[in-house]
Formats: structure tokens, sequence, C-alpha cells
């Protein structure tokens, strides 16, 4: 496995064919091995048919895990069930549900959906109000502290599941690329050039599981991870520890694009100085 093809957030339901034609052309000149996704691929009604179209893109290998626009109009555990149940006709890997993926050359990937979990300053003040409250099942009608309560579960499912896999991982790989949608770190959640306010932070990090990965890397020092996001459409680098990097990936809606070409046989992989 050398070349991966790395999008996030392309949001397929808000693209118009042409512009999904343009964003298939832009990944066959990439000629990647595989296509990783990160999340926000499409709404629940449309999700499954636009995961064949992404699985049609690639000839290889097809990891993916979702985000909370994936969820809308459905609750979070029938969307699970039948996204496992296409990716097991499909050939491709949901990565929530744990799978380690061998690259090649020393390079390991593990990941997970992931959840905001309210839990940087401050979610109760915060004046954002998320369609995830009223679209997603689980979420819709319920109270502040109930649909807090659910976030805050969601993420700590992602830091449980990441950081016992990337503690596992790291037995056998040097480097490892780390796929979730919703950005571990408040100094990963770019958006137009900044980082997010207080109003937008809560809805936009993963504080459970950014201090696991955290805890991890400090322990194993000798070992490097790169944590590949979105969920903000904003662009920006985070170094979190001296061996663990955040990527966040920028977005358009309406128009799809390839998020970064990852050669893991080029002397800088991701292109990161």
């Amino acid at each position: 496995m050398r070349r991966i093809a790395w999008v996030t957030d392309p949001h397929l339901d808000h693209a118009l064919p042409e512009a999904i034609e343009r964003f298939r052309k832009e990944i066959a000149a990439a000629s990647p091995d595989a296509l990783l996704v990160t999340g926000d691929i499409a709404e629940s009604v449309r999700l499954l048919a636009s995961l064949d179209e992404l699985r049609s893109m690639v000839d290889g290998p097809f990891w993916f895990c979702l985000g909370n626009h994936d969820f809308y109009y459905d609750s979070i555990a029938r969307v699970r069930d039948s996204v496992r149940e296409w990716a097991a006709k499909r050939e491709a890997v949901y990565l929530t549900d744990g799978e380690r993926i061998d690259l090649g050359r020393d390079w390991g990937l593990i990941g997970h959906d992931g959840w905001a979990d309210g839990r940087t300053p401050d979610f109760v003040r915060s004046l954002v109000f998320m369609h995830d409250a009223r679209l997603i099942a689980d979420l819709a009608g319920k109270d502040r502290q109930t649909r807090w309560d659910l976030m805050k579960e969601l993420a700590d499912e992602s830091a449980r599941s990441l950081g016992a896999g990337l503690e596992s991982a790291f037995e056998r790989f040097r480097s490892m690329l780390i796929a979730t949608h919703v950005p571990p770190f408040r100094g990963a959640c770019w958006y137009d050039g900044r980082i997010s306010d207080d109003h937008w932070a809560p809805h936009f990090t993963n504080v459970a599981l950014g201090e696991r990965l955290a805890e991890t890397a400090r322990r194993f020092p000798s070992r490097d991870s790169t944590v590949l996001c979105g969920h903000t459409h904003g662009s920006g680098r985070f170094v979190a520890e001296p061996n663990l990097t955040v990527i966040t990936g920028p977005a358009e809606y309406g128009r799809p694009f390839l998020t970064r070409l990852i050669d893991l046989g080029a002397a800088n992989p991701l292109g990161e100085s």
C-alpha cells in the first residue's frame, strides 16, 4: 500500500452530478491504491448510495468512519448497523468496528467516528444549536443535559476504542494514521484560518479522545501518530505532542474534493513540515 486518497466531509448529498463527476475525475487522476474517508458522507437517507459512489472510485481498499451528518434523520445504532451490512457486501472497512489496517512500510491505520463532547469551555453557555439536536433521533426532543450526557458517552466510546487500538498497534507499527471525524484538541478546531471560539469549540472538539491520545503518545515516545479529521470545514495542523500531530481537512458544501494524497513511499508521506 503506497498511495492513499484521504477525503473528509464530502457531503455528496449536497453536490450536483457535475460536481461529483469532477470529484471522481480528481480521485482517478491521483491514482490512489486506497481511499480513506473521515465522515460526513451524506445524510442517512442518501448514505448508502453515497458510499456506493465512493466505493466505485477506487479498485483497492476503501476505509471509512462516519460523521454527525451521516446520522441525520435516523438513529446512531440503525445507521451503524446499515453501514456494517453494506461494508460486508462491498469489501469495505467501517473503521469504528476496530479493525487495524496494515499499510506496509511500518505504517498502520485505525479509526472511529468520534463525537464532540462539549468538554471545552463552555457547553452550557454556548449559543450554538447544532442540527444534530433535532435531526438525530437519539438527541431530538431531549433537554440540553441529556444531549450532553450522550455526547460525552459517544466521545468516551471513541477514546476507549482508539486508545486501546493505538497501544496495541504500537507493538507492531512505528507510525500510525488515526482516522476520526471530530478534532481531538481545541487547537485543531480550525475554521477560516482561526481556532473556533468558546461557542463553537464545545461542538467541534472530542476532548476525551485528545486526552487519551496524548497520554498514549507520551508513553510511547519512539512512536509517531497522525490524526486525520474534519468536521469544522477548516484546514489546519496542530502538534499536540512531539510525536502526535492532528491534520484537520477543509470542506465546502456542494464541492467534494480530494483532501490530501498520502504517499507512504515518499520521504515526507503527509507533506507536513
